[in-house]
């Protein structure tokens, strides 16, 4: 499953005039191609091998060890590290923050090596940072601080933000914020 968006090539643009480079690059005689930035959210609810699924977390770590052909000298060995993330908090991924190498959504089954059988959550790129945090118009758009968020789903939350906050970012009518209430993850069924 991959998830995927590119650019039309269609610019947003307006009338280029007074100090109008300072937001953007002229295109055109009198046309100003503007700085615009495109944040996107999915909410996904993926199910593996049933609905009572653990998030994971592999990552790298080094331990220091006597060389085996040289005792006199120490290596770093790199070795797999393995973390349960069992609350909404462990699994919300600030933008810039480090990640683990590997995050994946685990059964509770193993396949025929002895590993979970899950799917690979995988983000290769971020916008980067979105309207301050300080901005009254952030909090249409508060969802736009994580990479990666996931959380224990619930009947009651269908999405996690809504088309029309686009339209008056000051009074919002779904905030993702209100979603991370530190809810545990472990064996339970998680939307993404």
């Amino acid at each position: 499953i991959e998830g995927k968006v590119q650019a039309t090539g269609y610019p947003s643009s307006s009338f280029l005039h007074g100090d109008g480079l300072r937001y953007g690059n002229r295109v055109w005689d009198h046309t100003l191609g503007t700085i615009r930035t495109h944040f996107i959210n999915y909410k996904v609810d993926l199910d593996v091998g049933g609905v009572k699924n653990s998030l994971v977390a592999h990552d790298m770590a080094f331990e220091v060890v006597r060389a085996p052909w040289n005792p006199e000298q120490q290596i770093e060995r790199p070795r797999l590290t393995k973390k349960v993330l069992d609350t909404e908090d462990q699994a919300a991924f600030r933008l810039q923050a480090k990640m683990p190498r590997y995050i994946y959504f685990a059964a509770n089954s193993k396949n025929k090596w002895g590993h979970q059988r899950g799917y690979r959550i995988q983000v290769t790129s971020s916008a980067g940072d979105h309207v301050p945090e300080g901005s009254s118009m952030e909090r249409a758009i508060s969802w736009a601080r994580y990479q990666l968020a996931v959380t224990r789903r619930k009947e009651e939350e269908p999405t996690s933000t809504s088309i029309y906050n686009q339209n008056d970012p000051w009074t919002p009518t779904g905030s993702e914020i209100t979603l991370f209430c530190g809810s545990s993850l472990l064996r339970t069924w998680l939307p993404g």
